[in-house]
């Protein structure tokens, strides 16, 4: 009987950017149309941009009493264990794997994804 010498790996997940965002108050966009529009996504994002402008105004000058809320939110990408790379998967009869090095990932969920 031949073994066959499989490389395996894991996603070691990494931290790659740190964004802040910021949840305006619900006035800030208010709107009349359906929202599966094209008109409501324009309406939504001149309206936010007009509030990103006022924001931007409280800052300098400190006056707004609206509530904004404010948090920071990591961007994180998964990586594989062997190669380093960013994981981009593959799979072969319900088995996954490293695109970039052919490690078959560790401690699969039956099925894959």
């Amino acid at each position: 009987m031949e073994t066959v010498d499989t490389q395996t790996a894991s996603k070691v997940r990494r931290v790659v950017d740190v964004q802040v965002l910021a949840d305006p108050p619900a006035h800030a966009f208010c709107h009349s149309y359906a929202s599966d529009t094209v008109k409501y996504w324009q309406s939504v994002e001149r309206e936010l941009n007009r509030w990103v402008k006022d924001f931007e105004d409280f800052i300098r000058d400190h006056r707004s009493q609206d509530s904004v809320n404010l948090r920071v939110e990591r961007v994180e990408n998964d990586y594989c264990s062997q190669c380093g790379e960013l994981w981009k998967s593959s799979y072969d009869a319900g088995v996954e794997y490293c695109a970039n090095c052919g490690a078959v990932l560790l401690n699969q969920k039956e099925g894959g994804e």
